[in-house]
């Protein structure tokens, strides 16, 4: 047989086709570009054949045939095989002169049982193992070329198996006592597996004590949404109870029970958080102390952590000049018209007013809700607390005034610059005129407005007089002892470290604002059109949620941030927007002439911007904006 290709691989592997052998089993002539064929072209010619040698098995021993090609064995995993005293463990060719052992791989009996412990101790698991012992006969194999030594399997003796008293042992060793469950453990004892063999008792996690509100502690202040639309001059009513209602109660939880491990070490429950309910004005605790009630009829409201009731006066008309001045210190006023020219509310609670208010003065000790418009009018939610954060900061002013001064005083009396007959009250007269003018101009009118404004207690209405007093001798000359600005100094000091301000958290609701000044120690609400030439304050967030809510002149202050839809105007009207360093403001556009500033960081916009958020960034302000293109 003749085969040619263009070269020696192909036309072996022809061969092997046609003949149905392997190539090792082909004997060849080959012939490379001769004669008649080209140069690239090979001849092979089969001339013959080559024979297999043969290996078999029988009763355990190597039977062996001699061929030209050496036979080959693989031995199976229960089968040791060694050839010429070399263990095996794969397929291996065989000479005849090769030395070949053959043996089955009994195994002998075993069994084994342990413990695994969960990481938290809670648990323990069983884990028993039965391994028999197993003897093997190697089978007979018929000659062939390649063969696979087998073993069968003729004995299999199974070990003793364990008993309850084991586990109870191995649980000993273990030091495992607690929560042990021996009669999960009789199949596995049987047949081996795995099984939770002690299960600790875990501690309960205690239910905290709750409060259950019955008056709604939101106070809806958002627009009321009628037939989908949203109604921008409803804001909603103030919540009202009559006397002896319930509107807080506490539901009571339970402590944490104590836990066990797996060892029989305690784990103790954790005891519930307790809440004590606090009644405030115009309220009562129940005999068993669960539950706060209302002891008149008024708007539940809650003011620090004490629950309150406010009364509640009404006004179903405008309040106008007939009208007179609101003065309510009892609670809430509900004014269902407008508020006119030239008037003042004093609350000392919640104002609400459904209608407008212009040119007038309200001070509200908590929330101020206008569903329509302000005009040139001032507007404070939260007075009581601003009232007392500028005591506090007129105290602190004056304080520092005051030992400036003294100290300035000794300064010149140690120096040896004056002659000693110059008065102390000349001395100070002098300094007052020449060091501390800035103090001088405010003085007087912010120390009388805070003294009769009646919302002073007795300490600080005495420290105000007394102040007044030292200040008018300084400022006249005739100041007779120089200790006493030191000793009042000293007991401004006094007071302030021992002053507890109260929070009252109020916020500010209008629809649109116009040359009005607004401000609110918790956050102000713009709910439509916007504000022109105002300036809002609050302690916390100013947000712009109506449409287009429009920010154009004026000053924004939020402490927690300022967020706005239109800033500025075409024309370049100035707005200054303020947020505290660790806060944000947003908008969705803005226009030129806007300053913003984050904590002491400025930022002036010269050109249309939207999409603009301004932060600080390790110290540096940062406005993300894209800029507007018409």
């Amino acid at each position: 047989m003749v085969f040619i290709s263009d070269s020696f691989e192909n036309a072996l592997l022809e061969a092997e086709k046609a003949t149905g052998r392997k190539k090792e089993e082909l004997i060849y002539h080959v012939e490379k570009g001769s004669g008649i064929f080209k140069n690239k072209q090979v001849k092979l010619e089969i001339t013959g054949f080559k024979q297999k040698a043969l290996i078999g098995i029988k009763d355990g021993n190597i039977v062996y045939k001699e061929g030209d090609i050496l036979p080959s064995i693989t031995p199976e995993p229960n089968v040791i095989v060694s050839v010429n005293d070399k263990v095996i463990d794969g397929k291996v060719s065989i000479k005849e002169d090769d030395t070949v052992i053959i043996l089955p791989k009994n195994s002998d009996c075993k069994r084994n049982m342990s413990i695994e412990v969960s990481e938290d101790q809670f648990e323990a698991y069983l884990i028993v193992e039965y391994i028999p012992k197993r003897e093997y006969e190697i089978c007979d194999c018929d000659m062939d070329n390649e063969i696979t030594i087998k073993a069968k399997l003729v004995n299999e003796t199974y070990p003793e198996k364990y008993t309850k008293d084991d586990i109870l042992n191995i649980l000993n060793e273990n030091k495992i006592v607690c929560g042990i469950k021996i009669s999960s453990s009789e199949s596995i004892l049987k047949t081996g597996g795995k099984c939770t063999i002690a299960s600790g008792t875990r501690p309960l996690e205690p239910v905290n004590d709750q409060v259950k509100y019955y008056f709604n502690i939101k106070n809806n202040k958002k627009p009321v949404e009628i037939d989908g639309k949203v109604d921008y001059y409803n804001m909603g009513e103030i919540d009202y109870v009559n006397e002896n209602e319930i509107l807080v109660e506490n539901i009571q939880g339970t402590d944490g029970k104590d836990g066990c491990n797996i060892f029989g070490k305690v784990t103790k429950g954790a005891k519930k958080k307790t809440i004590n309910l606090l009644p405030g004005a115009g309220c009562y605790l129940s005999d068993d102390g669960l539950k706060i009630l209302s002891s008149l009829k008024g708007s539940p409201s809650i003011k620090g952590n004490r629950i309150c009731v406010f009364p509640v006066i009404t006004y179903d008309k405008d309040i106008d000049i007939k009208t007179g001045n609101i003065i309510f210190h009892g609670g809430d006023v509900v004014i269902r018209g407008n508020v006119k020219e030239g008037l003042k509310i004093e609350s000392g609670n919640c104002v609400k007013v459904c209608g407008s208010v212009a040119d007038s003065k309200i001070y509200a000790a908590g929330d101020v809700l206008i569903e329509k418009n302000v005009i040139s009018s001032t507007i404070i939610a939260g007075n009581n607390q601003i009232e007392e954060e500028k005591l506090i900061g007129l105290f602190s002013e004056f304080a520092e005034f005051l030992d400036g001064i003294y100290k300035s005083f000794m300064d010149l009396k140690n120096s040896g610059k004056l002659r000693d007959d110059i008065p102390a009250g000349t001395i100070f007269k002098v300094l007052l005129q020449s060091k501390y003018q800035k103090i001088k101009r405010s003085i007087i009118v912010d120390f009388n407005n805070m003294r009769n404004s009646g919302k002073c207690n007795d300490e600080a209405k005495e420290i105000l007089n007394e102040s007044l007093k030292i200040y008018s001798q300084i400022e006249n000359g005739y100041l007779d002892n120089p200790f006493k600005v030191n000793n009042l100094h000293k007991k401004i000091s006094d007071f302030l470290i021992k002053y507890e301000m109260k929070n009252t958290p109020a916020d500010v609701y209008i629809r649109y604002g116009l040359n009005s000044n607004i401000s609110a120690t918790n956050n102000v609400e713009i709910t439509g059109k916007g504000c022109y030439n105002t300036i809002i304050k609050a302690n916390n967030i100013v947000k712009f949620t109506g449409f287009p809510g429009i920010v154009r002149g004026g000053e924004i202050t939020g402490g927690g941030g300022v967020f706005c839809k239109e800033i500025g105007s075409n024309a370049g009207a100035l707005t200054v927007i303020k947020a505290n360093k660790d806060s944000v403001i947003e908008a969705d556009m803005v226009y030129h002439n806007t300053i913003f500033y984050i904590g002491d960081l400025i930022y002036r916009v010269d050109y249309p911007i939207k999409k603009v958020k301004v932060f600080n960034k390790s110290g540096e302000i940062t406005v993300e904006k894209l800029k507007y293109e018409e």
